[in-house]
């Protein structure tokens, strides 16, 4: 067990080790860390970098110091402007200890208040509140301009077919099945779909380096959301389209040859 008059002990993080160890183990090796006139720290341990500052932030190299190894007028000023956490592992309900946890404190130390039980989840919830609620508007957004485009789908679409009612009473009167009608204006109305989806895909590599801040664990152009959202995108299209085409199927040739 580490304490004050042990060997100075360090664990390090994986960014650390990747830049000053990348072809070796920092097992048993040992850096200077803290104070000019500190004395070597045995490396003893890696562990996987951590975040303080925010899921967005940047990593970088870190080192661990046992509690009882550091130099006590450091300690004492980190009691005083640092508010201590400690990080309970548990196999139930986390805030369910709440009692018990003040208890126990309050054994080692009954000037010692304890305050504010969170958790882990709660923790990151918290940090990324500001990103939830970016990416939620966004998302909001995008669903209007969904709605709308399919909209504006469907009006042209249905305009087109009222301006076409005669050609179409022709083409069945000459023998043209109805499912044939069907899909003349749904590969009309897809056919534009599938351009302004493409379009949209080229913008969208121009525009995703400003999403950057608000993704955590995926990549800007990750091919799966793309995957997915040009699906569900050609599925709204579709539905967009079939409505006016399916219209355009049931005209009466007799009808629509009537049709001024």
């Amino acid at each position: 067990m580490e304490n004050a008059k042990s060997t100075p002990v360090v664990i390090i993080n994986e960014t650390l080790r990747s830049r000053y160890f990348p072809d070796s183990s920092p097992l048993g090796q040992y850096i200077i860390a803290g104070m000019e006139n500190d004395p070597p720290k045995q490396i003893i341990g890696v562990v996987d970098n951590i975040r303080e500052g925010g899921l967005d932030a940047d990593l970088k190299p870190a080192v661990f110091i046992p509690y009882a190894q550091m130099p006590d007028p450091l300690t004492a000023m980190l009691n005083q402007v640092l508010p201590k956490i400690w990080m309970v592992r548990t196999k139930v309900t986390p805030l369910s200890l709440q009692t018990t946890l003040r208890r126990e404190v309050g054994a080692v130390d009954p000037e010692v208040a304890v305050s504010a039980f969170k958790t882990l989840e709660q923790v990151v919830g918290n940090s990324i509140k500001q990103e939830r609620f970016n990416m939620v508007l966004a998302g909001a957004f995008a669903g209007l301009a969904m709605l709308l485009a399919a909209v504006g789908l469907y009006g042209v679409l249905s305009f087109s077919v009222a301006q076409r009612t005669r050609e179409m009473g022709i083409r069945m009167a000459l023998g043209a099945a109805s499912g044939e009608i069907l899909w003349l204006v749904l590969r009309q109305g897809m056919m534009l779909a599938l351009i302004g989806l493409v379009a949209g895909i080229i913008a969208t590599f121009g525009v995703t380096r400003f999403l950057s801040s608000m993704l955590f664990g995926i990549t800007p152009n990750d091919p799966v959301t793309f995957l997915m959202v040009s699906i569900l995108l050609t599925l709204v299209a579709a539905l967009a389209c079939y409505i006016p085409a399916r219209k355009a199927a049931r005209i009466d040739p007799m009808e629509a040859l009537r049709y001024e």
